[in-house]
């Protein structure tokens, strides 16, 4: 129990803290280093659960009890002691439940924190206390919506963490566990709201529950189908469609603008639906016909239901839809036609809500419209809708869509001006959602000629005409816009000779007025730069469109998208131009370098001016900053010193008032900046710099830490310069080292650091810290197993192996950290972790260092660890799993952004990645092994260093011939 004293002062310090007065700052400093003491966590629950402390200050600790655990609990070095996690642990959940809601949503995050890191392994108990509590809360609605929402704090893991068999086999446990209580609750909860018998608050508290009760349904059902829900499906399912026939009127109406609690509830219900269908079509089978009425009569009956309504259950009709059933509930010509006439164009045809968003909110219709971002408009769901029925029903889907883009072009001929260019707007739309695949061949086929015959009839006359002017027609720019996502869509379905006829075209519209046509063709330029085919060198893709061939056309809209962004016209801080800006520069490289330089002096005055000016866009001073980088790489060696003269004045800037947003870009363009500079031309601001750059005040942002880890690698790639300073900051990388190792997030990033160390540092100056950094990161394994950390330790150590001559260094290092570990290691951890490397660019250190691995005396003379050896080695020359993974982690967004911080969280600025802040391509990431790039040079260089052990390996036997056949050249 905690000290009465320590909960008294926390209760007059939370009070200070957060009353605005000369003492609030001295309050939280305090507060700050209380952490430190043992107990503090006890003594803030202790305070919560003060009958005597006010509302105000049990919100307060509320939320600092949820900031310390979020800082506190899954560090290693962190101040909660096992007496105190064990009081914690057994207090928080009965806390939960008795607490205000405003503090309960606090202690729900605390709660999730915890469950992410212990549960189920190290809190066994918290699965039979939530099932107890649920239990216990039947017949009082508040008790068991609290307890839904605490079973949802909890259960989220299995939502964002891995889809192993093991966390399946987690999920499946605990569904087993609690769904018995769960349907229970859920029983009473659907028969009240269903019967009618509740209104007014009690019938808000009722939906809510019902909601966050399918959210837990949906987060025990990701994984794994348990067995007591697969018995007890029917009551979920029937429970559902009934809640999908509730109507607004008998429900409560939305507080503020925000949806309904009715809504909300049928977006889930719409939501678990969609799982149900892709994950166990086999228990919804008997269910789907209902499931399509009881959707369509929602989307039909209600008088004007919301957006997210619309595209919930068009998600939902769509998961029927793309799915295989053994009676097709499409099948028929008459139910297709039907879902079109009813669902598909009412919903895709533009609304005035729509055109007055186009003209007065540009961003926002971006933002809904702009492709794959309107994941919740019902344009894009009526379009992801026709590509479900496409799938099994392509044929007859393309008859319906051209007899109705035939019918809206007839009708736009004869209609009124605005009512033509509506049309023309529909039409233009449903030809779009013929883009995807396709079943069949022959339907692809006239997909394509529908496609650009239309293109050639209604789109290029509409590009290739004048810019609309003022006396144009009220939908003029509103058609010019969905030409351009026209072709933005189908930039890889129209023939080449479409797209160059139009691209002049395209690039005049980015001196258009309206926000969104200039943002539009901006966007156009930027996919049409990444088009590509296959046909490359060694196998790869190439781009469709040379450089040359459209390089002239690009380059004229440089300088008026340049202009666009300086003088803040149209979208205030438009990302997508900056966006299209990285994309040109990128891809005409070299042929930019006269108008390079100007550019980026343009680029940093858009930076000083719009970070003066108040709350900066991330995103669009992201693509600023990437655009910053590309031309560093265009221009250097050769203008270093007019690179140096614009940015390091701005650079500086950042550093002297440590804005926090800029922060974590500026290491990174430093480090670029240090790695295209010559060694001669090294100026003395970099070894300042060196000297500055530990400060623990950096490092305590966890946005910051890859940057300087990043820069870091800069000095040590010029060791040769900075020799002395790196002797002298020896200690400094070691506790830097220690420091992320202990991290709670941060923990690959020691792995970064020891790997750029391993590679780039003679020996000799970190060889007093090698036996050290290795206890340490074993020590940190075997305190909670991580197999992210066992995989990234795995990497650095075959790295060092690859780079490190003298075969007794590293067995000696383990062996005196305890005898026996280095085989025993080898066996459990390490090669084990080798098999969950995925990255061909990293897999390739795994080859090469296990290759030399395999020629150690310890592992050459052991016929058991050289056989083992022998099978991993086999795996990671075979595995075939590499290329697609590699191609989604290449083309997945590479910003690594935490969540929006809660009310009364901490925020802390996220690491940003530029993708161009890397020697190489861009996109690229850093590559220890760069001279190794091609697949068969590679297994040739493999075959070459297992050549002396070829009388070991034979003595193998059939242990050794998977390897054998996998070493062999592939056939010609």
């Amino acid at each position: 129990m905690a000290a009465g004293g320590m909960v008294q002062d926390l209760v007059q310090l939370l009070t200070v803290a957060h009353t605005p007065g000369p003492h609030m700052q001295e309050a939280t400093e305090q507060l700050r280093l209380a952490e430190a003491r043992p107990g503090f966590g006890v003594a803030l629950l202790h305070v919560l659960q003060n009958g005597a402390a006010g509302l105000e200050v049990k919100q307060a600790g509320g939320i600092y009890f949820k900031n310390y655990v979020k800082r506190h609990w899954c560090e290693e070095q962190g101040n909660v002691s096992n007496e105190d996690r064990a009081i914690i642990k057994e207090a928080i959940l009965p806390l939960t439940m008795q607490s205000s809601r405003p503090v309960q949503a606090q202690l729900r995050a605390a709660l999730e924190e915890m469950a992410q890191a212990d549960f189920p392994t190290d809190w066994p108990s918290l699965l039979p206390e939530l099932t107890r509590q649920l239990g216990a809360a039947a017949g009082r609605l508040e008790a068991v919506h609290s307890a839904m929402e605490a079973a949802h704090a909890v259960f989220m893991r299995f939502r964002s963490g891995s889809r192993s068999s093991e966390a399946s086999r987690e999920a499946k446990n605990c569904a087993e566990t609690f769904v018995p209580a769960h349907l229970e609750a859920w029983r009473v909860a659907c028969q009240k709201v269903v019967g009618g018998g509740s209104a007014g608050a009690e019938m808000t508290l009722l939906l809510e529950t019902l909601t966050t009760a399918i959210s837990v349904l949906f987060d025990l059902s990701l994984l794994a189908l348990s067995t007591f829900l697969a018995e007890n499906w029917d009551p979920y399912v029937q429970g559902m469609l009934a809640l999908l026939r509730l109507r607004g009127a008998s429900c409560p109406a939305p507080a503020g603008h925000g949806p309904s609690p009715l809504d909300q509830l049928k977006v889930q219900v719409c939501s678990i639906l969609v799982l149900f269908t892709s994950r166990y079509e086999q228990q919804l089978q008997r269910y789907v016909g209902q499931c399509i009425e009881t959707v369509w009569d929602m989307l039909k009956v209600e008088a004007e239901p919301s957006d997210t309504i619309v595209s919930s259950g068009i998600g939902a009709l769509s998961a029927i839809a793309a799915t295989e059933w053994p009676q097709p509930p499409f099948a028929e010509p008459a139910a297709l036609q039907a879902m079109f006439d009813g669902v598909v164009l009412p919903n895709l045809q533009i609304r005035p809500c729509d055109i007055e968003l186009f003209h007065q909110e540009p961003r926002e219709y971006v933002a809904k419209d702009v492709e794959g971002a309107d994941t919740e408009s019902r344009r894009r769901a009526s379009t992801d809708l026709i590509r479900a029925l496409r799938r099994f029903q392509d044929e007859k889907v393309c008859e319906i869509i051209v007899a109705y883009v035939s019918r809206l072009v007839e009708q736009a001929k004869v209609a009124p001006p605005q009512q033509a260019m509506l049309c023309r707007d529909a039409a233009v739309h449903l030809v779009i959602a013929m883009a995807g695949s396709s079943s069949a061949r022959s339907s692809r086929t006239v997909a394509a000629q529908v496609i650009e015959q239309f293109f050639s009839a209604q789109v290029a006359p509409e590009l290739n005409s004048s810019l609309p002017g003022d006396g144009s027609v009220e939908g003029a720019w509103l058609l010019r816009a969905s030409c351009l996502k026209f072709v933005t869509v189908l930039r890889g379905q129209l023939p080449p000779q479409c797209i160059l006829a139009v691209l002049p075209s395209v690039s005049r519209h980015v001196i258009a007025e309206h926000p969104v046509v200039h943002t539009y063709a901006a966007i156009c330029m930027h996919v049409i730069t990444t088009v590509q085919d296959p046909g490359g060198p060694a196998g790869k893709r190439k781009s469709r469109y040379e450089p040359q061939v459209i390089g002239p056309v690009l380059s004229q809209a440089v300088q008026p998208m340049l202009q666009t962004l300086m003088h803040g016209r149209g979208i205030p801080q438009n990302e997508h131009l900056a966006k299209a800006l990285v994309a040109i520069f990128t891809f005409l490289g070299s042929a930019t370098a006269d108008v390079a330089v100007p550019a980026l002096q343009s680029f940093v005055q858009i930076l000083g001016t719009c970070s003066a000016a108040g709350p900066v866009n991330p995103d669009y001073a992201h693509d600023i900053l990437e655009c910053i980088a590309v031309i560093m790489k265009i221009v250097m060696p050769a203008k270093a010193g007019e690179v140096e003269a614009i940015l390091l004045p701005f650079l500086g800037h950042i550093w002297e008032r440590r804005i926090e947003d800029f922060m974590p870009y500026c290491f990174q363009i430093v480090g670029l900046l240090l790695d295209l500079t010559p060694p001669e031309q090294v100026k003395p601001f970099y070894a300042d710099l060196f000297k500055q750059m530990f400060a623990a005040d950096l490092w305590r942002a966890p946005g910051n830490v890859p940057a300087l880890l990043r820069l870091l690698r800069a000095y040590f790639v010029k060791h040769q310069a900075f020799s002395g300073l790196i002797v002298e900051g020896a200690q400094l990388i070691f506790e830097r080292f220690q420091f992320t190792l202990g991290h709670r997030k941060l923990g690959h990033c020691a792995f970064t650091l020891l790997s750029a160390v391993f590679k780039y540092l003679p020996f000799e100056l970190y060889r007093q810290y090698f036996q050290p950094a290795l206890a340490l990161s074993c020590s940190r394994l075997q305190a909670k197993k991580s197999t992210d950390l066992e995989r990234e330790f795995a990497l650095s150590l075959f790295l060092f192996l690859h780079v490190h001559e003298d075969q007794s260094t590293l067995p000696a290092a383990f062996e005196q950290i305890q005898p026996g570990m280095f085989a025993n290691f080898l066996l459990e951890v390490w090669l084990p972790a080798a098999k969950r490397v995925v990255l061909l660019q990293r897999r390739k250190i795994c080859i090469f260092g296990l290759t030399k691995l395999m020629g150690y005396r310890e592992i050459r003379e052991n016929k058991e660890l050289l056989a083992v050896c022998c099978r991993s080695l086999t795996g990671l020359i075979r595995w075939r799993g590499s290329g697609i993974l590699a191609w989604a982690a290449a083309f997945l967004p590479l910003k690594i952004n935490g969540d929006e911080p809660e009310a009364g969280e901490e925020f802390e600025v996220p690491f940003s990645r530029l993708q161009s802040a890397e020697i190489g391509a861009p996109g690229s990431h850093w590559d220890p092994l760069p001279e190794v790039q091609d697949a068969s040079a590679g297994l040739s260089m493999v075959r070459a260093a297992l050549a002396p052990l070829q009388p070991a390996i034979l003595e193998l036997g059939q242990a050794a011939q998977p390897l054998i056949d996998a070493l062999q050249p592939p056939p010609q």
